[in-house]
């Protein structure tokens, strides 16, 4: 399975829930962090669910390292009988280079049945399973040295990272001793605490959080981390080197020689079903709450007024236009509409608009839904959304073509004065 790193907060119970259930074939999730949030709303750490979650994780550094860690996460997963993170960046995502694939395992087919806990004694029993895989994990870690690698260098610095601010450390510190650390949980505590003895002064480079400094000052080491890196964004060569500035550490790479790059502005795609209907928004003034979706441009200049005033997290637009009618007496509270996708509305909007018909809430949504032609990896039929919203007690639903502007303004304007919840559908 591949997740963005908020994709983990959506999968988080059934995650957590297949550490005690173990595994009945290999089983390898792919949790894909954002840091300098390129194309996301935050910048959580899921080395964190790791942990959380009793989970073993894996870290590339590379496309070929990606490739071999994705085959050890499988044997892993097979052998311990839990599920095994492999933790990515957007950075990572986005390189290239040559690899050299293997040949693909043959896998005999199995039977598969239902494995789960069935009392609270069972999940107890497993509980217990659980830690002592990870424990049996933690020796394989200390002793995977093709995994964990050792570069042994100066003695006055070394160096413990991971992933691709490994590369940055090596490319601006060569001289230095690295720990490279390929299995980020269990940590490797006697291969960490070994590592250190070979060192005057000890370095942690990481992205984000303080998640191995933290752990590994608990150990009684003494660590330079956070001090000189920061917790925000993404690391770069001249990042790290200038956190690694005292050791005499340089930038190398023309890559990180600033280049100025004319601006590109964020827009609607030309052909973009949206368009009609923002451009209603603009001209009616009214308080638009939009969802995580391709529309989110329409929140941005040029438009002027903008024609989008709020995007929060996927799924929360109706959930917040409903906190705002409750929030507010003032007519303004009934300029408000929620815009959300089809997709979205899939995933975590349609409890939120069953949670405002529940309350005898009053909302306007417009749902901006795609219907499915079926050609994708498994044909599928046609969602009725129509369907979904009276089957959640909605009475008020319109359909409208987004390139029929005036239909959408009357339809707008009559829902707005109406009492209750309405569903304004977009379609094309």
């Amino acid at each position: 399975a591949a997740l963005q790193h908020i994709g983990m907060n959506i999968a988080a119970d059934p995650l957590i829930a297949s550490a005690y259930s173990g595994v009945n074939g290999g089983l390898v999730i792919a949790a894909i962090d954002d840091p300098g949030m390129l194309s996301s709303m935050n910048e959580q750490d899921t080395r964190h669910f790791a942990r959380a979650a009793k989970l073993p994780m894996l870290a590339p550094s590379d496309p070929q390292e990606t490739i071999e860690f994705m085959k050890l996460g499988f044997s892993m997963s097979e052998k311990y009988d839990v599920p095994v993170l492999l933790r990515m960046t957007t950075r990572l995502c986005n390189t290239r280079g040559l690899c050299m694939t293997g040949e693909a395992a043959a896998h005999a087919a199995r039977n598969i049945g239902l494995k789960s806990p069935k009392t609270v004694a069972d999940g107890l029993s497993r509980h217990e399973a659980l830690e002592k895989q990870l424990a049996a994990i933690e020796v394989f870690a200390t002793q995977a040295f093709e995994i964990n690698t050792i570069d042994v260098g100066s003695s006055d610095v070394g160096i413990i990272t991971s992933a691709v601010p490994y590369l940055y450390a090596k490319e601006v510190l060569p001289t230095a001793s690295f720990l490279k650390l390929g299995i980020l949980h269990p940590l490797p505590h006697k291969l960490i605490s070994y590592f250190a003895t070979l060192v005057k002064r000890l370095y942690v480079v990481e992205e984000l959080d303080p998640f191995l400094e933290e752990q590994i000052k608990a150990m009684g080491i003494t660590v330079i981390g956070k001090d000189a890196f920061p917790r925000t964004g993404e690391l770069t060569p001249d990042i790290v080197a200038k956190g690694l500035s005292t050791e005499g550490a340089v930038v190398t790479s023309a890559l990180s020689v600033p280049v100025k790059l004319p601006s590109r502005q964020s827009n609607l795609c030309l052909s973009c079903a949206h368009r009609g209907l923002m451009n209603v928004f603009q001209a009616m003034n009214l308080n638009v709450v939009g969802d995580i979706g391709c529309f989110n441009p329409g929140e941005l200049p040029p438009a002027d007024p903008e024609e989008m005033d709020a995007c929060f997290c996927i799924g929360a637009s109706m959930s917040v236009a409903f906190g705002l009618s409750l929030a507010s007496d003032a007519p303004s509270a009934r300029r408000t509409v929620s815009v959300v996708s089809g997709s979205t509305f899939m995933h975590s909007g349609l409890p939120a608009l069953a949670n405002i018909v529940q309350n005898n809430g009053t909302a306007t949504v417009c749902l901006l839904a795609a219907p499915s032609n079926g050609d994708s990896l498994v044909p599928a039929s046609t969602v009725d959304y129509r369907m979904l919203c009276e089957g959640v007690g909605v009475r008020r639903i319109r359909s409208v073509h987004p390139d029929d502007e005036q239909s959408i303004e009357t339809a707008l304007r009559e829902e707005l004065d109406a009492p209750g919840v309405s569903v304004i559908i977009s379609a094309r």
